[in-house]
């Protein structure tokens, strides 16, 4: 049976608290609400004392930053955060997703978004707004030329190859699912997940983006780029996404009708 997913809420309008423990606790007992806070020092007491799986925050809460509060509970958990604002500054977001954040959502967005975002952060997965992924990803391949040195990635990390070949999936299915990369490598999610854990330790990091941008920075995207395409809802659930490798020089993102397309190096 799958363990509960338990919630932490940071937000500092007490109606949205409300709204939010309804909306979760309904979903019994796949997630539920383990504490609210509705002050950044509640949110730290309520981190310590309650280790939550998932810290909902918002970027402003009670007149502070949110974005503040994101270090300090990596240090004291291992939550996995999600970002729920409705602060629209795209900058911000960034901020927020560099900080450590593994997912955003927008207040305006509908209620269902919340809870598909609450399970497959806690997969593993990022949940990001097709935009923001899209200046992650420029930021990620505007940098400098790299050359892969295989020798310097087993010496210096004592990365296996077959943990090698898990961050080069990773870094070529972009934006994927777990479950997506996993059959990619023709493993169980499971394994996949006992990889990634293990690479996590070996690297000091501790989400996806931190493992992309390393494997970007040692020269893993060298071989080509991956078309990552959001179906549109009449076809899939809103947020889906289809993978397919591509040879072309170019990653896309972004819906059928609006595509954004970004650089990439080919080793032709």
């Amino acid at each position: 049976m799958q363990d509960t997913i338990r919630v932490l809420l940071g937000d500092g309008h007490r109606c949205t608290l409300w709204g939010l423990k309804t909306l979760i606790d309904a979903e019994k007992p796949r997630m539920e609400v383990a504490t609210t806070a509705w002050r950044p020092a509640d949110v730290l007491a309520g981190v310590r004392k309650h280790q939550p799986d998932i810290v909902l925050l918002e970027l402003d809460i009670d007149g502070q930053s949110g974005l503040q509060l994101i270090g300090p509970v990596r240090d004291y958990s291992a939550a996995k955060i999600i970002i729920f604002t409705g602060v629209r500054d795209t900058d911000l977001h960034e901020q927020a997703i560099l900080a450590g954040a593994q997912g955003l959502v927008l207040k305006s967005e509908p209620a269902e978004l919340v809870v598909r975002a609450i399970e497959r952060v806690h997969a593993g997965e990022l949940w990001l707004k097709r935009q923001l992924t899209a200046r992650l990803i420029a930021r990620m391949t505007a940098a400098r030329p790299r050359t892969r040195r295989e020798g310097d990635w087993l010496s210096g990390a004592n990365l296996t190859r077959t943990e090698m070949r898990v961050i080069e999936a990773a870094v070529k299915y972009k934006g994927a699912p777990n479950k997506v990369i996993a059959e990619t490598l023709r493993i169980s999610s499971h394994t996949l997940r006992n990889h990634l854990s293990a690479i996590y330790t070996k690297l000091g990091i501790h989400r996806r983006l931190d493992l992309i941008l390393y494997g970007m920075e040692h020269g893993m995207d060298c071989r080509g780029g991956t078309e990552v395409i959001r179906i549109a809802p009449a076809e899939l659930p809103t947020g889906s996404l289809q993978v397919r490798s591509v040879p072309a020089r170019t990653v896309r993102f972004g819906s059928r009708h609006e595509a954004l397309e970004m650089p990439t190096r080919s080793t032709t």
